[in-house]
């Protein structure tokens, strides 16, 4: 299951467009990722959740390429279910067997096939196997999930901390954690199933050091383009993706990124390193964009771009 349901409310003045899961990093919808890393791992059908400007999400998730997946779309229009209460709507389609979950605002490069061998060798009662990350020089601080790493099974949750093992956004969950949960409500993970499988020690988790990207701020979203501009050209990027974004895209310089479009004129624009420009048409050839300028499209008045993005155009700058 893709949880694509949230209202994107931190990643406003862009998500007034479109729901967040559909917003682009390096031209490619953020949920394609999802899409592509599950259908690598041999799932066969999916079920999205969407919410918020419901026919804008519902048209663009049939659009995607889904790898011959059946995709099944669970509506919550009407109502946010939340990240316990959209998973406990669609358990039907589970067949009371154990299910991926990815969050699609999240970015993890962990080896699902992985997980899944880390799940078969966990106790047969367990809820959930949660990939935890372990990162490095972060400065954002996200809720410490506290492990035993002989064992696996996750003891309690800490505080929020930097540098500290936290949720990536993927697991393999067994419909009999949401048992509990009433059909229809609206219900939170870490409020309304968490406690309780601690309680019952049936949560476990895996710790990677792969890497992971939180796409939810404007900040983090500009942050991530560079960070897969650097991926991509060290040759890190999971296969798959690099794959995707290589469809999608062309290098022109270094750390400097264009994604194609039908408009095969000369490329005459300026672009300095950590850079990446999408349009339908090639931008005048005195705009700039001077470094670590995410460009979607050129805004109204502006002709020099740096330490900043743009979408739909609103650019944001970060000093």
């Amino acid at each position: 299951m893709i949880m694509a349901a949230g209202l994107g409310t931190r990643l406003q003045p862009y998500t007034q467009f479109l729901p967040k899961p559909l917003l682009p990093l390096m031209g490619v919808p953020m949920i394609q990722f999802a899409l592509d890393q599950v259908a690598e791992a041999g799932v066969k059908e999916v079920v999205i959740n969407f919410h918020y400007l419901p026919e804008v999400a519902k048209k663009s998730l049939l659009a995607l390429d889904h790898h011959q997946m059946k995709v099944h779309l669970s509506d919550e229009a009407s109502l946010l279910l939340g990240s316990a209460g959209g998973i406990r709507k669609a358990l039907t389609h589970f067949k009371n067997e154990p299910f991926f979950l990815i969050n699609a605002d999240t970015l993890s490069a962990c080896d699902l096939r992985s997980l899944a061998n880390h799940y078969a060798m966990l106790p047969k009662e367990t809820w959930f196997d949660l990939v935890l990350v372990n990162p490095k020089n972060r400065l954002e601080e996200y809720t410490e999930i506290i492990i035993d790493e002989k064992t696996s099974r996750i003891q309690k949750i800490g505080s929020k901390q930097s540098n500290r093992p936290y949720y990536s956004g993927v697991a393999i969950y067994h419909p009999r954690a949401f048992d509990s949960l009433l059909e229809g409500e609206t219900s939170d993970f870490f409020k309304d199933v968490f406690p309780k499988a601690l309680e019952k020690n049936k949560a476990y988790g895996l710790i990677t050091e792969e890497p992971w990207m939180d796409l939810g701020s404007p900040f983090l979203w500009w942050r991530a383009h560079r960070e897969w501009i650097q991926l991509l050209e060290n040759k890190k990027l999971p296969t798959l993706w690099e794959k995707r974004v290589k469809e999608e895209n062309k290098k022109i310089g270094n750390l400097a990124w264009i994604h194609e479009s039908k408009d095969k004129s000369p490329w005459k624009t300026t672009m300095g390193k950590e850079c990446y420009w999408a349009s339908v048409a090639r931008p005048p050839s005195e705009l700039r964009l001077v470094s670590k300028a995410i460009v979607y499209g050129q805004v109204a008045g502006m002709l020099t771009y740096q330490d900043g993005i743009a979408f739909g155009g609103i650019w944001t700058e970060f000093s």
